[in-house]
């Protein structure tokens, strides 16, 4: 036997003391034994995919459920905007109402058409949000300047004369009174005039 020694278990050793051969059962044993570690490392390795792929799709779900978070919040905002919008045009078309009005009560008459009130620049009257008032300094000088601008839109407010009186003007209504003398020419007298 050259270069081998002998062991009193029965083995043979190669120099460096490493049996050249191993018995049955140890042999059953240590493929087993790698066996099993494979088939572990492998479930470990399919384990550790499982884990990824199921931390992968969380992350995705959590993106997909930030995202419709987010797509909420900008529909939130979009409508809060919107509703800001209306609230901001209604509360200008009341205070252009306001306005519009304050200067109708200063035009000395009543305008012929409402396609015409468009002709009054509203926009020149001050408006104090805190008093909800106008300025009546501009609203004056916004119904002079539309009288003067287009007097032919305007229906003016004409008083009426004495002589359209009942009775042509010529007598008052307590003379009239005086000259009744007679119960009939009292009821005929009350009876024109719609008194009671």
């Amino acid at each position: 036997m050259t270069g081998t020694t002998s062991n009193p278990g029965g083995e043979s050793l190669n120099p460096g003391g490493i049996p050249e051969t191993v018995d049955f059962e140890t042999y059953q044993k240590s493929l087993t034994q790698e066996k099993n570690a494979k088939e572990r490392a492998k479930n470990a390795e399919e384990e550790l995919k499982k884990l990824k792929d199921e931390k992968k799709s969380f992350e995705e779900t959590k993106l997909k459920e930030q995202g419709e978070w987010q797509k909420i919040a900008l529909q939130r905002e979009q409508e809060l905007k919107e509703a800001v919008e209306s609230r901001t045009a209604l509360e200008k078309n009341l205070i252009d109402s306001r306005k519009l009005s304050a200067v109708l009560d200063h035009l000395g008459g009543k305008i012929k058409r409402s396609e015409y009130y468009s002709f009054i620049d509203v926009d020149k009257i001050a408006f104090n949000p805190e008093t909800r008032q106008v300025d009546e300094s501009m609203v004056k000088s916004v119904a002079q300047e539309f009288v003067k601008n287009h007097p032919e839109l305007i229906e003016f407010k004409t008083g009426k004369l004495p002589q359209d009186a009942p009775g042509g003007g010529t007598t008052s209504d307590a003379d009239q009174l005086k000259n009744c003398k007679t119960q009939l020419e009292l009821d005929n007298y009350f009876a024109k005039r719609d008194i009671k």
